[in-house]
């Protein structure tokens, strides 16, 4: 996914590995289960996970860049914190 990339995204938490968990907790200051409601941190630890799986050199800039339709699309996607 390129940073301009709007296509919706369904993200499980239990697909995360341990290096994934340790950057979100980096990012945010707590973990994945927290996540019931996700604040703007969440959402970028989560955008910058997304796309370090498709290019390891991603950065903090290119996930502020992703649209909030990424993750909540119109409304009729499943939670992206399915999952938590």
């Amino acid at each position: 996914m390129s940073s301009t990339d709007t296509t919706n995204v369904k993200f499980d938490l239990d697909d995360m590995t341990v290096g994934e968990l340790v950057l979100f907790e980096e990012m945010t200051g707590k973990g994945p289960a927290e996540l019931g409601n996700p604040g703007a941190k969440d959402l970028q630890a989560l955008a910058l996970i997304i796309l370090r799986r498709d290019n390891p050199e991603a950065t903090v800039e290119d996930a502020n860049s992703i649209k909030l339709s990424t993750f909540f699309g119109d409304g009729d996607e499943t939670d992206p914190t399915e999952g938590a």
